[in-house]
């Protein structure tokens, strides 16, 4: 970031990254580490929108013109002339504009992860991938298949333990919320697989770990990062996956019941059913009684199987 600063030649631009980045980012960073551990994600955020205000700023300076003096054609060409990952200005023209360091400009919104989508056709060849890829570790296969069948985020995979996993002569079953679902092979086979060899395991300090996924550092659960990178290099884009399954999921059983059963909030599950198309408002009121979790995951099952 240093050097990133550097490249700033005008020095208003300079104190007003520095304040962005202490007084917004930092701040929102330690208030998120007091509640609970701050991974990969948020951290890199901030960093990208932070270097997206550098390079905002110095474009600005290239078009001699400062942050004060700075008009809606400016916001409009900035945003048209790059690419998309100028949309990430946005965090810090909200900023800009809030502490009055810019005139009320219309800054342009771009479409959030909640609508990237990948096709259904692309969803099942992903399964199919996971299924069949040997070279990858298991961890990220069971990671991979989580995300893909039950719409799990890739933070709450890495944060199951052992005691999350269930495995008897009758199959393997994983608690994801409250309720236990039951794993269709292949799936099954994997995990089983996993839970006999876990890595990472030879550390004096990290024998007795119960994380399902246990991580290189004594005591800490694989990094969240660590999987999303890997499934990304083998062509997995991680919410658009993600985000497919679930408006699949909404339109087998109602987002409430989703909720419960696959641990999200009942709210969102109903923002995955809107975009989906599902009236399940309407379904529950012509038909009862409505599925509950066990029938829930009795359904998820036998989807996965298909």
């Amino acid at each position: 970031m240093t050097d990133k600063l550097a490249a700033l030649t005008d020095s208003d631009s300079r104190q007003i990254i520095e304040r962005f980045a202490r007084w917004h980012h930092l701040r929102t960073l330690r208030a998120h580490a007091r509640t609970r551990e701050v991974d990969a994600g948020p951290f890199l955020r901030a960093k990208q929108s932070t270097s997206m205000a550098i390079s905002f700023l110095a474009w600005l300076g290239e078009h001699d013109t400062s942050l004060t003096g700075c008009t809606q054609h400016h916001i409009d060409r900035w945003y048209a002339s790059g690419p998309s990952t100028r949309q990430h200005t946005e965090r810090f023209l909200y900023w800009a504009r809030t502490n009055k360091l810019t005139p009320r400009l219309d800054i342009p919104r771009h479409a959030r992860g909640a609508h990237e989508l990948v096709s259904e056709d692309k969803r099942l060849q992903i399964i199919r991938t996971l299924l069949l890829h040997d070279d990858l570790p298991t961890s990220h296969r069971i990671a991979g298949c989580l995300l893909t069948l039950y719409g799990q985020s890739i933070s709450r995979i890495v944060n199951l333990t052992i005691d999350d996993v269930e495995i008897t002569d009758q199959g393997v079953r994983l608690k994801l919320a409250d309720t236990w679902i039951e794993l269709p092979e292949p799936i099954a086979a994997i995990v089983q697989l996993h839970m006999a060899n876990r890595p990472n395991m030879n550390t004096a300090t990290n024998t007795n770990s119960r994380w399902l996924f246990p991580g290189f550092m004594p005591g800490e659960h694989l990094n969240r990062q660590t999987i999303i990178d890997t499934l990304r290099r083998t062509g997995i884009p991680v919410r658009a996956t993600r985000n497919t399954t679930w408006q699949q999921l909404v339109r087998q059983a109602p987002p409430q019941v989703l909720a419960d059963t696959l641990g999200i909030s009942a709210a969102t599950a109903m923002q995955h059913a809107e975009k989906a198309g599902s009236d399940w408002t309407r379904y529950a009121s012509t038909r009862s009684p409505e599925p509950g979790p066990a029938q829930c995951s009795d359904r998820l099952s036998k989807s996965a199987e298909t």
